[in-house]
């Protein structure tokens, strides 16, 4: 019988390493726990990194609006002859301005519209019958629609949209009257301002929620320019929005809050102690 040959030192190094590796590899068992870990990790830091990347977008939008509408509005303002948001107090008609036509409006309206290239001109209840979801700040449903954001308080259905290009929607320009104030100026005076509704993004595309891509902008500070989302009252934050101030803590990022839970705001109001005043902008 031919005798059989036992492994040469080199040979045996080989089987040495082998066996090395095979016990240096990974178990079924542990894979699985591995894998489970990295999903339970991923589950918990997906949602807020999706959100903080939503909010960003949101923001992107609006710097966006901001400049359309700043840059049309001074040029209106420049092409009528007013100098200053004060100046809109000429139309001003009796006591309270009560006695004020909406027909004064209509020139300076007319340079609005003409600032812009490529509108689409719309009514409010042409939008409201396309049924676009409509949220409250914290994402609920509201009960109210387009119409009522812009028309409805004053009860004028005649009032103009506009759709740009990129499906940005905005209003002509509306008017109120009440005490107000230029910014930088703590003295409030009984006037006419102007104040321009805006979706960043238009209705299409979502969330169509006050405070992340529907504002009212305005450049006057006024009872118009509180934000206050704890007490439901949003229509001022576009002036927060363009600061990036958290109205509660103005040293908290107001984007970089979206998206966030109420308790995360309510603990943002204790700390900070803000409570979205106007004032606080001056």
């Amino acid at each position: 019988m031919e005798k059989l040959k036992g492994f040469t030192r080199a040979e045996g190094a080989h089987v040495s390493d082998f066996d090395k590796i095979r016990r240096a590899a990974f178990t079924l068992a542990e894979v699985l726990i591995t894998l489970g870990i990295v999903g339970v990790v991923a589950a918990m830091t997906m949602p807020a990194l999706i959100n903080n990347y939503r909010a960003k977008v949101l923001e992107i939008s609006f710097k966006k609006a901001d400049s359309i509408i700043t840059q049309a509005m001074q040029t209106t303002m420049y092409e009528y002859g007013f100098t200053r948001y004060y100046d809109f107090g000429i139309f001003c008609s009796g006591e309270y301005c009560k006695d004020t036509k909406p027909e004064v409006y209509l020139p300076l309206n007319n340079l609005w519209k003409k600032q812009f290239s490529g509108l689409e001109e719309t009514g409010w209840q042409q939008i409201k019958s396309k049924n676009y979801p409509f949220a409250k700040f914290w994402g609920e449903k509201a009960n109210f629609n387009y119409v009522f954001m812009v028309a409805g308080a004053k009860n004028n259905t005649s009032l103009k949209a506009y759709f740009m290009k990129d499906g940005m929607l905005i209003s002509e320009i509306i008017f109120e009257a009440n005490n107000a104030s230029e910014l930088g100026d703590k003295s409030h005076r009984y006037t006419i301002f102007p104040f321009i509704f805006v979706d960043t993004n238009g209705p299409a595309k979502g969330p169509n929620r006050l405070g992340y891509d529907m504002f009212y902008w305005v450049k006057m500070t006024c009872y118009f320019t509180y934000c206050d989302p704890l007490s439901d009252n949003v229509r001022g934050c576009y002036l927060w929005a363009r600061k990036d101030q958290n109205p509660y803590d103005n040293s908290v990022s107001y984007w970089k809050s979206l998206y966030k839970s109420k308790s995360y705001w309510e603990k943002l109001k204790s700390i900070g102690g803000g409570n979205g005043e106007p004032k606080e902008l001056y």
